[in-house]
């Protein structure tokens, strides 16, 4: 855990001056004699808040040397209040720490200069006058217990963070991100507490009090609604969602799994529609809605999307299994065992062996005697059930 709760999320490095040793700053000649001797490195770090998607990402840089006879040597450049450092570069004689603002397209450049001696000892200082804000101030007691509510979290005692997001709102009761971190701290503890979902949702809406954009408290809200058996209101918070991110498919998607739940297949495709019509390569929505078409009898669309789906990954089997069973019930007996052997090479799982046991077994029992697409089924139904299928799963 690093500062602001923040983790590691990943890193970069590399030379900062590709073509030869740095001897404008190591002159010692022996610093030819190994690789990478006299060679100024770089070393970015990207920081992400793990448990609050809407802490923006930042990033630490280090610049790293190896003095002779002296091990690895690295040095923390500071950035500029309200910049991020987006490059380092060397003109032979300096250092050029480049940043970046935060909002808007301002850059600065900060020049060091090497301080020490020619065998690596010593330290790159700012030339002038240093950069205003330089350096992270000492966190106040505010920072102090919201990130041991973080830390508390990483290391997933929910209580111990709940206990210290508390404390953190005593001095600071309508930060949002607080709030939110609380709402995920309760979820840590449903099942345990009995009243952990509701004070997680309530934490999650005083969140989106404080700040409206924070749209990820409605996803939070809506998966506690759903488990606790209230559909409404999970589809509200979901509505919700799409207000504030009108692009984004996948609460179209959640509202159509929460409608498809409720048995309200003409909603569960309309959600599905909307969200392949925003995100037309997202292969979840096309599976979702080929399912859904398939349990409303829109058997031909329930195909046609499968193989739109297939168009964009060939390994798919489970919409193969539902592709294999429309076509069965339509009485396309050759087509629906092709589709079933291409499910079979790609890998079908038992599970969605069984779910066409059923469906195939449930469409027996329900049909009319002399349905078309009796035989068709009837064969399928053997091959899916196989040699070692004696019975099918009621």
């Amino acid at each position: 855990m690093l500062w602001n709760g923040m983790r590691i999320s990943g890193t970069s490095s590399g030379p900062v001056n590709t073509e030869e040793p740095d001897r404008d700053f190591f002159t010692d000649p022996r610093f030819d004699h190994e690789p990478n001797c006299g060679r100024l490195f770089y070393q970015q770090f990207f920081l992400r808040n793990p448990h609050d998607p809407l802490i923006p990402e930042r990033r630490v840089w280090f610049i790293c040397w190896s003095p002779l006879d002296d091990g690895n040597r690295a040095q923390r450049l500071r950035e500029r209040s309200g910049f991020l450092i987006n490059e380092v570069t060397t003109d032979g004689n300096s250092l050029q720490v480049h940043h970046s603002a935060d909002v808007g397209s301002e850059t600065r450049v900060d020049t060091l200069r090497w301080v020490g001696d020619s065998r690596g000892r010593g330290r790159f200082e700012v030339e002038g006058t240093a950069a205003p804000g330089t350096g992270i101030p000492e966190p106040n007691a505010f920072e102090l217990e919201r990130d041991r509510g973080y830390q508390r979290l990483s290391a997933r005692e929910p209580a111990e963070a709940t206990a210290a997001f508390l404390r953190a709102l005593e001095l600071k009761p309508k930060d949002p991100a607080v709030l939110f971190a609380l709402g995920t701290a309760w979820e840590g503890l449903v099942g345990v507490d009995a009243v952990a979902g509701a004070k997680a949702i309530d934490a999650y809406g005083r969140a989106l009090a404080a700040d409206p954009r924070r749209s990820p408290a409605h996803r939070r809200r809506a998966d506690l609604y759903e488990s606790q058996g209230q559909p409404t209101l999970a589809i509200a918070e979901l509505t919700r969602l799409i207000a504030l991110e009108p692009e984004s498919w996948e609460a179209h998607l959640d509202r159509a799994q929460i409608h498809a739940k409720a048995a309200d297949l003409g909603k569960a495709i309309e959600d599905a529609r909307e969200a392949v019509r925003k995100a037309p390569t997202e292969v979840a929505s096309l599976e979702a809605l080929a399912r859904y078409e398939y349990r409303s009898g829109l058997l031909s669309q329930a195909i046609a999307t499968g193989r739109r789906l297939l168009t964009l990954d060939d390994s798919r089997s489970a919409v193969r299994v539902t592709m294999a069973c429309a076509q069965a019930q339509l009485g396309h007996a050759a087509e629906a065992l092709n589709t079933y052997t291409d499910a079979r090479a790609n890998g079908v799982s038992d599970p969605e062996r069984q779910w066409g046991i059923r469906e195939l077994e449930k469409w027996l029992r329900t049909a009319p005697k002399d349905a078309s697409g009796i035989p068709a089924v009837r064969r399928l139904l053997e091959q899916v059930r196989g040699t070692d299928q004696l019975e099918a799963a009621d």
